[in-house]
């Protein structure tokens, strides 16, 4: 589950349009350089940086573990599809049949991109109240109804993961069985979680409007913010520094070809 967890660390107390700032220059970064060993460098300091900080990353592997068949098959797609130029590395059998090329290292550089956006995205959440998430919406001149569905959404994906997992042991508890095998087995076994989980939401979008207009939303067009957004010293220190790596990134990339996989 990914929501935010309450410290005082070194990314907690940044500005949240800093860590905005510098999420872009990671994900620009992956999505730059087509060498995997690029990339596994920049997974490794986002790495570094959460463990710095002493973030929980099995959270992160939680969210990733559903994917690894996911994540498999495009490896083995990317590897044994593509150009016929592709210089081979090895054969898997005999007689020189069943050849693996260079597009092994694609299909890595695919997944280590995947992987850096959802750590990076998942340092973000955890040491970002939702309220500055709203503040930078409200600041970025979205409409305040915008905002408010904006980080009613992100609030309330835990929420429905609670939800979602009481559901699923109410009706294992019943004799419900979720865990039958084949596509449509998994599909008609979900059933009776699906329904629950609709009616729940639908429940809860109804009690948040009823709250929201009990206390007056919508009266004022003026909007109070209860945390002001500041900048520090260190906010103008890491994003001019997030926007120098960048640039040079960008200009060692198209320039003198850096990180490009040949």
């Amino acid at each position: 589950m990914i929501e935010y967890i309450q410290q005082k660390t070194a990314l907690h107390v940044l500005d949240a349009r800093t860590k905005l700032v510098l999420f872009a220059v990671v994900v620009l970064l992956a999505m730059l350089f087509s060498h995997p060993f690029c990339n596994l460098t920049i997974a490794l300091a986002v790495c570094l940086v959460a463990m710095v900080i002493r973030l929980p990353l099995s959270r992160t592997f939680k969210v990733l573990q559903p994917l690894l068949l996911v994540f498999l098959f495009i490896l083995v797609i990317t590897t044994f599809t593509g150009s016929a130029n592709a210089k081979v590395l090895f054969y898997l059998l005999p007689g020189r049949r069943l050849a693996v090329t260079t597009r092994l290292f694609t299909g890595i550089n695919f997944l280590l991109r995947i992987f850096i956006m959802v750590l990076a995205s998942t340092l973000l959440t955890l040491t970002t109240p939702i309220d500055d998430f709203l503040e930078v919406f409200k600041r970025s001149g979205l409409p305040h109804e915008v905002c408010i569905i904006l980080t009613t959404g992100l609030r309330f994906i835990p929420t429905m993961e609670k939800k979602m997992k009481s559901i699923l042991e109410a009706q294992r508890a019943r004799g419900a069985a979720i865990s039958d095998k084949g596509i449509v087995g998994q599909i008609r076994s979900y059933i009776p979680i699906m329904i629950p989980m609709l009616v729940n939401a639908i429940l809860m979008a109804n009690q948040l409007a009823i709250a929201m207009v009990n206390r007056g939303f919508g009266v004022y067009k003026q909007w109070t913010s209860w945390n002001e957004l500041k900048f520090r010293a260190m906010d103008y220190v890491l994003i001019i520094s997030g926007i120098l790596v960048a640039v040079i990134a960008v200009a060692a990339r198209f320039y003198y070809g850096f990180g490009v996989l040949n």
